[in-house]
């Protein structure tokens, strides 16, 4: 019914969407719209990219679980080769104004992964923090 007649067309990425919601607002008409993401995802809870699915009618199978972040860490003997990649579902920001609020989903999508350190071992990610009240900015 979603796609059609011909099977050859079918495919399970986007006959399945992963949905980012937000909390509290997917969960309040109209605003839902201007928080929550979706993006075509493949996995299921029997695969490597694990993640459940419950079938809507009108939009298929909606993923409403799964890691919302990711990691490696290598710990070779010599540590200066060793590596940490990372990558978060949406973005870094939970505020939606900014462009940091959902600029990770297609690489967490693809399963890709964005390295913490660059060669010199100095960290290329910037992770947004909560500022320390005790300290001033």
């Amino acid at each position: 019914k979603l796609h059609g007649r011909d099977m050859d067309h079918w495919k399970w990425g986007e006959t399945q969407t992963a949905l980012f919601a937000h909390f509290p607002f997917s969960n309040i008409k109209p605003l839902n719209k201007w928080y929550e993401r979706r993006a075509n995802n493949g996995g299921n809870t029997n695969t490597v990219n694990i993640a459940a699915s419950v079938f809507e009618d009108s939009r298929g199978y909606v993923q409403n679980f799964g890691a919302g972040f990711r990691q490696i860490i290598t710990f070779p003997a010599d540590q200066s080769k060793g590596e940490h990649l990372v990558i978060n579902s949406t973005g870094q920001s939970g505020n939606i104004m900014s462009p940091h609020y959902d600029d990770m989903i297609e690489q967490y999508i693809d399963v890709e992964f964005i390295p913490f350190f660059d060669k010199s071992r100095k960290p290329v990610v910037t992770w947004l923090l909560p500022s320390d009240p005790q300290q001033p900015e």
